[in-house]
Parts: C-alpha cells; sequence; structure tokens
C-alpha cells in the first residue's frame, strides 16, 4: 500500500544532512525518515515509484526479526553515511574487470606527458617573455652602439680627409723647404765669395803688439823693410786694425791692409813667406820691428771672410787632431795636406772637412 503523501516542507534525512525537498529520495514506512537513491547504492535501473511502498530502510530492517519472507524491499547491507554534502555529479560506475598494468602505465604516461607538455609550455613562454626582454635591451644598446660607431666613422673618416690633406701640405713643405734650404745654401756660398772677392786686395798682419802710441801705417811700411818687400806709399790704400770676434782673447786685434792691386798684396805675402824659409829659428816677430818685451810671432795672410775664417780654424784642428802636417790658403780656398808625399784636399765646407780621416 503506497506510502501517505510526504510532506516536503520537513524531511528528516537518514542517510545526510545535505538533502533537499526536490531531491529524489525513499522514504522509511517505519522510521519515517529519508534516503537518497545515491546514497543507499541502490542500481540505477530500479523504479523508485514502484518500491518506494512498504519500504523500510537498512537500519530498521536490521532490526526486525527474519521471517524469510520475501518483500519489495532490496536486502543490502549499506554504511550509513554521516552528514555530508551530496556530490555535484553521480559517482563513477565500479567495473568488475580488473585494471592491468599496461593500462596504469598508459595513463600515468599520459598524465606525465600533460604534465610534461604543461610545463613545457610554461617554461617556454617565460623563456621565450625573458629572452624576448633581453633581447629588447640588447637591440636597443646595439642600436646605440651603431649610432656610435657611425659617428665614430664620420669622424675618422673626416679626421683621414684632413690628414691626407695635412700630409700633401708637409709633403708639399717639405719639397719647398729643401729648395729654400739648397737656395738658402747657394746663397751663402756666392755670398761668401763676393765677400771673399772684395777681401782680395787685402792681407791681414795678427799679432802685432798694441801701443797706444802706435802709427798702424808705419808698422806696414817697417814690415815691408824687414821682408824686403819695396811697396811704395801710394800702393797703399789703407790699413788699419780690426775689432775681435771674440772679446775675451787676449791676442791683439788684427790689422788689415789694403792694396790698390791683388798683385801687390800677393807680393807682401811672396816676401813674407821668403822671409821666414831663410830663417826658420827666427821667424817674423816682434823684436824685427824694434817692440820691446817679450818676443811674439807675427803672422801675415790673406784677409778671409767671416765663413772662410770659421773653415780655415777648424781646417787646424782637425790636422792636429788627424796628424796632417800642411793647412794653407791661397786666394782665399783652404787647403790640407797630410805630408809631403800625400795629395791635397781642397775644405770647401764643414762636411768635407769631417770626412777627412
Amino acid at each position: 500500500m503506497p506510502n501517505t503523501p510526504i510532506s516536503r516542507g520537513k524531511l528528516s534525512w537518514g542517510c545526510c544532512d545535505g538533502g533537499s525537498a526536490h531531491d529524489v529520495f525513499l522514504r522509511c514506512t517505519n522510521c519515517k525518515k529519508v534516503y537518497h537513491k545515491s546514497c543507499l547504492a541502490l542500481p540505477e535501473n530500479i523504479d523508485m515509484t514502484e518500491s518506494s511502498y512498504g519500504w523500510k530502510c537498512p537500519l530498521c530492517t536490521s532490526k526486525a526479526p527474519k521471517t524469510g519472507k520475501d518483500d519489495n524491499t532490496p536486502v543490502r547491507n549499506i554504511t550509513v553515511r554521516g552528514n555530508k554534502k551530496q556530490p555535484c555529479s553521480p559517482p563513477c560506475k565500479s567495473s568488475d574487470t580488473p585494471v592491468t598494468t599496461e593500462e596504469v602505465k598508459e595513463i600515468v604516461q599520459t598524465v606525465i606527458q600533460k604534465e610534461m607538455e604543461s610545463l613545457y609550455n610554461k617554461m617556454s613562454k617565460s623563456i621565450l617573455d625573458t629572452l624576448n626582454k633581453q633581447l629588447k635591451d640588447v637591440s636597443e644598446e646595439l642600436s646605440k652602439v651603431k649610432e656610435s660607431i657611425e659617428f665614430m666613422n664620420a669622424e675618422f673618416e673626416e679626421c683621414k680627409m684632413e690628414s691626407i690633406a695635412m700630409k700633401k701640405s708637409y709633403k708639399e713643405l717639405q719639397d719647398e723647404n729643401c729648395k729654400v734650404k739648397s737656395a738658402v745654401q747657394e746663397l751663402t756660398i756666392r755670398v761668401n765669395q763676393l765677400e771673399q772677392s772684395a777681401r782680395s786686395s787685402n792681407a791681414e798682419i795678427q799679432c802685432v803688439p798694441e801701443r797706444k802710441t802706435e802709427n798702424v801705417l808705419n808698422i806696414v811700411k817697417d814690415i815691408c823693410k824687414v821682408i824686403n818687400c819695396n811697396i811704395s806709399d801710394d800702393k797703399i790704400v789703407n790699413c788699419t786694425r780690426i775689432a775681435k770676434i771674440n772679446r775675451s782673447s787676449p791676442r791683439p786685434r788684427s790689422i788689415i791692409v789694403q792694396f790698390t792691386t791683388p798683385f801687390i798684396r800677393d807680393q807682401f805675402l811672396a816676401s813674407a813667406i821668403k822671409f821666414n824659409k831663410i830663417d826658420v829659428s827666427n821667424k817674423l816677430n816682434s823684436t824685427h820691428l824694434g817692440i820691446p818685451g817679450n818676443k811674439i810671432p807675427i803672422y801675415i795672410l790673406e784677409h778671409l771672410s767671416p765663413a772662410n775664417k770659421a773653415l780655415h780654424a777648424a781646417a787646424r784642428i782637425k790636422a792636429k787632431e788627424n796628424n796632417f802636417k800642411y793647412v794653407w790658403v791661397r786666394n782665399g780656398r783652404i787647403y790640407m795636406r797630410k805630408d809631403d808625399n800625400s795629395k791635397y784636399h781642397l775644405i770647401k765646407n764643414m762636411s768635407l772637412l769631417e770626412k777627412l780621416v
């Protein structure tokens, strides 16, 4: 006989506290408690409408005496669950077929593969994000470096062009300098020749002691008498003492005698050389002129230009260093000879003098 219609306002649940008035349930005819089909673990194909009449819950069935009478209530030993929230979905169906090792392995491999793929995707995304960020920074830095290199390259090209122009200018200046040096050297030689040519009629008398009351013309006349050189007064244009180049030198100032012609000058020089050769031990000196005091040698030579005079002094020093026997001047030119059997050398400039050994 069907149960009395159930009032769904207040229900007394015997299986769990998670039910509601709209759930599908069975009501015990004895204790009046209601039970979910899922909590009773009843088969899916059972008709809740037909089996609900005269149904007793497992707790009441266990307390009733066993009569062996078969009724519509399935006899199953179930465990009454405590207060539990009803699951959102029905539990998985159980299977009587046992799970094999291969199936377990396949399931594990599938799970692991999915986890690995998920991890790989996450790591790939993280790595790509990091690389993109780093590459962006590197790209910006490279752009700055590129701009800097382009700027430096432009500056380098400009400096290179300036350097080429400066080298070209330097080469032109160097060539011009060589030409100027050559021209200056040539002009120096020509000036020296002109200066020496202007002195072609002059003779220089060195080391004649100075006196306050001296007459230079009379000194020249006395020298002419001593060396037996007959030169009249009208052949002497001028005679005077010249300033010393080195003022600290103790030597007296030289006397410059200007004759009318180079021939008269050469005659005067030849007479002095001849006089000195006659008596080598008593060459021309201050006693021959009647000058009191110590015996001081007197030298008569050509009046040289400043350049030739410096070259002549250097030649005399070189002769002492390398044991050259002869150094002499002829017509403004300086000559040197090692000994009586060697050839003479014409000393034109300092470079030729330095090459002599």
